[in-house]
């Protein structure tokens, strides 16, 4: 059984009002003082059109290299050939970290062509939203989520410009985006409200040890290479070539990102920094690079029952 999201009446007015794309549960008196449960429900994707036209115009005016027809090619071809770092370790190691779905409401930060959203929808997820700012990513993302019907819904959209009303997330999940973003503690701040009490925020994020510079191997005079790390705690924006075009993220320390979610409130239960075992090794030699240079960083994080958005 799911947990129920708690919401006043008011706050359900406003949510049927504003056609925000959430649906939310609430508990209401019945008869000798018991309780039953309503269910108020509207379209993930029911935005007015002025809410629609904004996002569009702030995609416009973003970072949004995916919709880069050039770009958008070489990526989607390395994406169908990568059996590489993020097939080996990240997409297994952020399922793993993945609480109970049963029933839960679920919103995908980044949700590129709906992998996340599809695993979570078909594992038990009763509702689930995916936000992304490209619209081909997303237009992949809907044909291949068609058999599960209402339960995936899919919004063009930067998480700076989305909103929901508190408490309307059980899980909020987040596959390499967060570093895409350069203020994290608006981010974070949002993930908080959004989610229940109780409510669970996992997402992974490029290593800061690979995100710091200059990003390259650098070999001794004995031949032995080495992964070079400069500048770890000159934080902020990184630009760098990917397919061909010119590509901005932001490094942090781990002690940002851990400091900015606990300031935010979250409880810290899981830091994770994912590398192949020797089983893995043994099939997959070249990925023995992961045991001296980090890939990934995955942080699992909870919204403690009594702490207010």
């Amino acid at each position: 059984m799911s947990p129920v999201l708690q919401s006043d009446s008011n706050a359900v007015n406003r949510l049927i009002e504003a056609r925000n794309p959430v649906g939310i549960v609430t508990e209401s008196g019945s008869g000798q003082g018991g309780a039953r449960r309503r269910r108020h429900t509207t379209s993930l994707m029911a935005f007015n059109e002025t809410g629609q036209e904004l996002s569009k115009q702030a995609c416009a005016m973003k970072q949004n290299i995916f919709d880069n027809p050039k770009f958008f090619g070489a990526y989607m071809e390395f994406r169908r050939r990568d059996d590489g770092f993020n097939a080996a370790l990240e997409n297994p190691t952020m399922i793993s970290l993945l609480p109970s779905l049963d029933g839960k409401h679920v919103l995908d930060i980044g949700c590129g062509v709906g992998n996340l959203c599809r695993h979570v929808a078909s594992h038990g997820a009763s509702r689930t939203l995916g936000i992304d700012p490209s619209e081909r990513k997303l237009s992949l993302a809907r044909s291949s989520s068609a058999e599960l019907g209402e339960r995936v819904e899919y919004l063009q959209t930067f998480v700076e410009d989305f909103n929901a009303p508190p408490g309307s997330f059980h899980l909020i999940l987040s596959s390499l985006a967060i570093h895409y973003m350069e203020d994290i503690t608006s981010v974070f701040s949002n993930v908080f409200r959004w989610l229940s009490p109780e409510g669970v925020f996992v997402f992974s994020i490029d290593h800061p040890m690979l995100s710091a510079g200059p990003r390259k191997w650098i070999r001794d005079s004995g031949g032995d290479e080495f992964w070079a790390v400069s500048d770890y705690f000159a934080e902020g924006r990184r630009e760098f070539e990917w397919h061909g075009e010119r590509v901005v993220k932001y490094h942090r320390t781990i002690e940002t990102l851990v400091g900015a979610l606990a300031a935010c409130g979250f409880r810290i239960e899981l830091l994770v920094e994912p590398r192949p075992d020797d089983q893995l090794l043994l099939q997959r030699p070249e990925l023995a690079v992961a045991r001296d240079r980090p890939e990934f960083l995955f942080i699992r994080a909870r919204r403690a029952t009594g702490e207010s958005a």
